[in-house]
């Protein structure tokens, strides 16, 4: 689906100048061809990982349609966004395995924690100097020990929060309970995972 030139150049103005409306009606127009595009088989992505891309593409066009100079059609300039994102969020996600082949801190959230992309992962820097790293690194298996002592509920609350970085109402809205409770549950949760660090750092100084 497209505009005349005309409609699509007012539709363009009315985003830069921060209007909802244009906002909406711009990704109704054009967010077939952004998922067409992150559903690629030759991606690899699953159906959690189009999502994902999707919403990075959206994120990506939202940032960079300042730059439209309408030389070319709109779908042609969103048609680069996208194959840029899914490239760059290729090479990230096999960086990242590279990195986790050798040390990682993997998080079961939900039952969707078979696909690698979703479970979340704390790696060492890899641009840092090898003291760093090692000194990350044993950090690193210290968190690991900790998120296991932790019981699912906790893994699965610091999880949302830290590695998929939900809001409180998002998450309250994916477990179905109140805000209130659930920052409540997450200091109780950190509480007694610093409690774990603390005290596994005193026994290994021993």
């Amino acid at each position: 689906m497209s505009l005349p030139c005309d409609d699509e150049r007012f539709l363009v103005q009315g985003c830069l100048a921060g209007d909802k409306l244009s906002w909406d009606r711009f990704f109704e127009i054009h967010y077939g061809t952004i998922r067409s595009v992150a559903g690629w088989r030759k991606w690899g992505f699953d159906t959690y990982e189009v999502d994902d891309v999707t919403q990075e593409i959206l994120e990506e066009t939202v940032k960079s349609l300042q730059r439209f100079d309408f030389r070319s059609q709109v779908s042609t300039f969103l048609y680069r966004i996208a194959v840029n994102t899914c490239i760059s969020h290729l090479r990230k996600k096999k960086a990242r395995k590279r990195i986790c082949d050798h040390d990682c801190v993997p998080l079961n959230l939900s039952s969707r924690a078979d696909h690698e992309y979703e479970s979340g992962h704390v790696t060492p820097d890899p641009h840092k100097n090898q003291e760093d790293m090692l000194l990350e690194s044993e950090n690193i298996h210290a968190l690991r020990k900790g998120l296991d002592s932790l019981g699912r509920q906790c893994r699965e609350l610091i999880g949302y929060r830290y590695f998929e970085e939900l809001s409180f109402q998002e998450i309250a809205s994916k477990l179905n309970t109140k805000q209130n409770t659930l920052v409540i549950q997450l200091k109780r949760c950190l509480l007694r995972l610093l409690r774990h660090l603390q005290t596994d750092g005193r026994n290994e100084t021993v």
